[in-house]
């Protein structure tokens, strides 16, 4: 989602003009980026916290390269969502990923099974597991998006 997309969908839900809804979007952007670079704490009740964080100078590695680097003292911006977001994000990124963790098990004691049978048994179940896979895919993707946005929100 972009923020057009935002703007779209509140301008539909509210009644207000896209330039209205806009101008408020930028403003209100503008007011927490303001009071990051204050160094101040915004609290958004049921969303989230913005916040700046100190690092410490550090030793790091050029990727690249592998040569090292020194990175020095610096301020980021942080997000810590709400525990209700989190909650949500969670709700659908565990049972996802316990799904995952049980096939892999089934799979594991199945090979053990069809090493008794024959080769044209592990080719006859290696084709269902590909069909298998067109209706799993989709369910393995929501599960990496869940990760990497509990990640990106809740710190990797």
């Amino acid at each position: 989602m972009i923020k057009q997309d935002i703007v779209d969908n509140v301008a539909n839900a509210t009644g207000l003009t896209k330039v209205e809804v806009e101008a408020v979007l930028n403003e209100s952007f503008g007011e927490i980026i303001r009071a990051l670079s204050n160094n101040e704490k915004i609290e958004l009740r049921g969303f989230g916290t913005f916040s700046v964080k100190h690092r410490l100078p550090k030793k790091a590695r050029n990727p690249k390269t592998g040569d090292p680097i020194f990175l020095p003292e610096r301020y980021v911006p942080v997000f810590k969502p709400s525990k209700l977001i989190f909650m949500d994000i969670v709700k659908v990124g565990v049972p996802a990923s316990l799904s995952m963790v049980i096939m892999a098990l089934g799979q594991a004691v199945f090979n053990k099974i069809l090493i008794f049978y024959s080769p044209q048994t592990v080719a006859a179940y290696q084709v269902a597991g590909r069909i298998d896979m067109l209706i799993f895919l989709p369910i393995f993707a929501i599960a990496g998006a869940m990760t990497t946005l509990v990640g990106m929100f809740y710190g990797a």
